[in-house]
Parts: C-alpha cells; sequence; structure tokens
C-alpha cells in the first residue's frame, strides 16, 4: 500500500493526517535542508500537525504535491491516541523493560503498537477512562529514552519511512484494520497519567525558562549535548524535548530547528561560552555558513521539481499583491524572480541584505539535488487540460487562472492543480466577465485570424 493509500485508510477510519517530511533516495530528507537536524520527521507544513485532516480531497492534494511526505498523526484528543514513545537510543528500550517489571499490574499492553524505522516502538491507547486531557511528556517514570505523545504532539505512522531507510511498520500480532476504531483500543492506564504528571510537577518546582531567554537557552542545550557526545541526526530530538519541558511557553518547531541547525556549524568550545544572539563570527566562512542555512530554511515550504526534460524548477507561496491570502508561483530555481523573492524574504526576517554568492550557492545546491529526486511534473504555458477540466493561466500578478468544465467557467485564484509556467515579458489577459459573450476572445487569446477564433470556439 502506498503512502498516498496509506494516509487515505487512517482518514476512512477516522484519524487525521498530515504530511511530514520524508526521505528521498540519497537518505537525506525531502526538505532539502543539508543540515536538517530531524530528517524524515519534520511537518511539510507551517503549523504542522494543526493541520491534519480527514478529508480526502485535501490528502490527495497533499500527496500528490509531495508523493514521499510521510504519514503525520497528532496525538491526544485530535486523534484519539496518546502513544507511548519507547526510542532505541538513550537506552529506552532497556529502561522500558524495567518500567514494565515494576508497573505489570498497573499498565495492561496497549491493543496497538508499531515498531519505528530507528528501533523503537510506539504503543498507542485512546482516550483515558476519566476524558482527562493529557499532554506530552519526556522521561515518564524519569527514565530516559520513553516519552510520551498527547495533547500538542505528533508521531510518524507505518508505513513512513526512516532515514535509514527501514520503514515503521505495524508489530508482529498487531493490525491497524483490526483496532481501526476507537472504542477498541485500550485507554490510557491511569498509572501512566499519575507518572506524567509527577513529572511535569517536578519540572514546575524549578525555574522555566521565558521568552526572551528561549533561544539562548536551548542553544546552550544543544552545545552541551553534542560535547557529551549525542550524535548530530539525534540532536534535535533532546533539544526539543528540553523545550517542552523547560520553556514556557514552548518554541515553535522551526525555530528549535533553526536553533539546533546553528548548533552544529559553530565550534562547540566557542558556543559554550556565548549566547546565540550576540555570537561573535570567528570569520567570514562562519558567516557565510550562517547565511547559507538561514537561506535554505527559507525554503522549507518549497517545492522543487523537473519539466518533462530535467530543467529544474521550483513553486512557492507568494503574497497577493493587491487581495488577501497568497498564490503560488512557478520559477527555474536559478531564476531573478526566485532570486529576489528570497533576498526580499531574507531581508524580512534578518533585517540585513544578503550577499549574491551566498544566495548562489543556495540556488546552485537546490538546483542539483532536485536533478537526483523523481519529483517530476508536465509544465504548462497558458493553457492546460486535465481530464474534463480546461485550465487558463491569466499571467497577472496574483497568478489567477480560469477553470472551464462542462457545466460552466470561474475565476480562481487557489493553487491551480496543474504547474503554469510564464516568460518574463508575459503580458496579462483580461479578467473574463460573466456577463460577456465570444465577441472578447480575440481580445483576450490574441487572436490572428477567423481560423483561430472558428479552432477556438469549437474547443
Amino acid at each position: 500500500m502506498s503512502l498516498l493509500e496509506s494516509a487515505l485508510s487512517y482518514a476512512d477510519n477516522g484519524i487525521p493526517v498530515f504530511p511530514v517530511h520524508g526521505i528521498n533516495d540519497k537518505g537525506s530528507c525531502t526538505c532539502q535542508k543539508l543540515d536538517c537536524s530531524h530528517p524524515g520527521k519534520h511537518p511539510v507544513l507551517k503549523g504542522g500537525h494543526k493541520n491534519a485532516s480527514c478529508d480526502r480531497q485535501q490528502i490527495i492534494t497533499w500527496w500528490n504535491q509531495h508523493p514521499r511526505a510521510n504519514i503525520g498523526v497528532p496525538t491526544g484528543a485530535a486523534s484519539g491516541w496518546y502513544v507511548v514513545d519507547v526510542d532505541q537510543k538513550n537506552q529506552g528500550i532497556e529502561n522500558y523493560v524495567r518500567f514494565i517489571a515494576q508497573y505489570k499490574d498497573q499498565i495492561p499492553e496497549a491493543t496497538l503498537k508499531a515498531h519505528t524505522g530507528g528501533g523503537g516502538f510506539h504503543l498507542i491507547y485512546t482516550q483515558p477512562a476519566s476524558g482527562q486531557a493529557v499532554g506530552s511528556g519526556t522521561n515518564i517514570g524519569r527514565l530516559e529514552g520513553i516519552d510520551f505523545r498527547g495533547d500538542g504532539g505528533y508521531i510518524v505512522v507505518p508505513p513512513s519511512l526512516h532515514f535509514n531507510q527501514k520503514r515503521y511498520g505495524w508489530s508482529k500480532g498487531f493490525s491497524f484494520e483490526d483496532h481501526s476504531e476507537l472504542n477498541r483500543l485500550r485507554p490510557l492506564p491511569t498509572m501512566i497519567i499519575d507518572l506524567i504528571k509527577n513529572s511535569t510537577k517536578a519540572r514546575e518546582g524549578q525555574d522555566a525558562v521565558i521568552a526572551g531567554g528561549r533561544n539562548d537557552y536551548l542553544f546552550k542545550q544543544a552545545c552541551n549535548l553534542r560535547r557529551d557526545g549525542t550524535a548530530d541526526e539525534h540532536l534535535f530530538d533532546g533539544v526539543w524535548a528540553k523545550n517542552l519541558t523547560d520553556c514556557k511557553p514552548p518554541l515553535a518547531h522551526d525555530e528549535v530547528q533553526q536553533l539546533v541547525s546553528s548548533a552544529l556549524n559553530r565550534e562547540i568550545t566557542q558556543a559554550l561560552s556565548i549566547p546565540v544572539s550576540s555570537a561573535p563570527s570567528s570569520g567570514r566562512k562562519s558567516d557565510s555558513e550562517d547565511t547559507f542555512n538561514n537561506i535554505m530554511a527559507l525554503t522549507a515550504d518549497h517545492e522543487f521539481w523537473l519539466d518533462e526534460v530535467k530543467r529544474q524548477y521550483v513553486s512557492f507561496p507568494v503574497p497577493n499583491s493587491s487581495l488577501e491570502g497568497v498564490h503560488q508561483e512557478n520559477w527555474p530555481i536559478c531564476s531573478l524572480e526566485y532570486q529576489n523573492f528570497l533576498n526580499y524574504q531574507y531581508r524580512q526576517r534578518y533585517q540585513k541584505p544578503v550577499s549574491a554568492g551566498t544566495l548562489k550557492k543556495v540556488l546552485d545546491c537546490l538546483a542539483g539535488d532536485v536533478l537526483f529526486s523523481d519529483n517530476s511534473y508536465e509544465a504548462h504555458v497558458r493553457t492546460a487540460r486535465l481530464n474534463d477540466t480546461v485550465m487558463i493561466d491569466l499571467t497577472d500578478a496574483n497568478w489567477t487562472w480560469i477553470e472551464i468544465t462542462a457545466s460552466g467557467w470561474s475565476v480562481r485564484r487557489d493553487k491551480a492543480p496543474v504547474k503554469f509556467l510564464r516568460s518574463n515579458n508575459a503580458k496579462p489577459m483580461p479578467l473574463p466577465d460573466i456577463s460577456g459573450n465570444f465577441e472578447c476572445l480575440p481580445e483576450i487569446f490574441r487572436l490572428k485570424n477567423q481560423d483561430d477564433y472558428i479552432l477556438l470556439s469549437a474547443l
């Protein structure tokens, strides 16, 4: 069963899903960040698990746009799934064996169990019998490697692909199809709830890191973890756990990822003594690396693809110039339009210009990486046909398009289901008027003669 088919299966059984970045043929994350600290595990969309849906058409659209996307499921009340997350690292499995030996009479076996690509496993329960809300927590029973995913969290589910090229799957003797209905799952044991609450109370007795100091605190924690020997691929997990337990309120996913990326590109001994917000550069190379990573972070929500002859393109959201909302534009990766867009976004976020040399390196890397992907589309200029629908790109600033079906036509300003391309000197066409008639066609399509007019009318 494909990732799309599996995502639809979850949705059909009432479990909302959302796209999570997957793993490409080279074993790296589809986000295309060279220093991705959470490969194959972080959300494709801004808002992450908050976008989760059971809507089939929405899910089909997501996975058509991101066919390699792994499948994320929000935990807690959003799905009815409450999950004990046991990691192989940090002796999680050994600690879980001891944990069960201690509380075996109070913790019944989960009805649904999945093994993760990293060698750990997920124990899936449903809402506690008491109906109380249960948030996420780390180190249940103060045992490392045993975390809990409740309200506000999410997990990656089968058959998603781990960055080590192993797939998530249902453990032997367990089947999602047999236990897809929530009333067939065992409720979250009271003992686990008590252990989570006790851990939370113990942390609340400590001083929480509040807004203004969270970035420096988490950056330093990342450097400490590196110094203590944490593998780079596990660094995000450690910092994210600190974020959830120590910061009030926690930072957003992409902010933590950016801090981890910065930590991976600095000398540990230097970073431990200097806050991230004021750390001076050790030289031009360090500045360039940070700028490179910051620009790459801006491309996280952009889609990179190839046309029929392997030309490299990018699709990215742009705020509308005179209307509310955003539209999607498609340009060659190394085009001036995309360079200007990244330059503008960088200035808006960091209040300084980006060097042309660093920007060129980013574009060259993006253009090179997409050549090894299988993300390809048919490109269209001005007009396109998809099944029984004809689409026309009006080539205006907001990328407005016309949808023509057997029942009529409409003006659309959302994302077109095909990839429209346009030249730099493309002139916008007039917006069709519902009260108009065929007499406006020559002007709209710039028909040269009567034969063209007759041909278009026949279509």
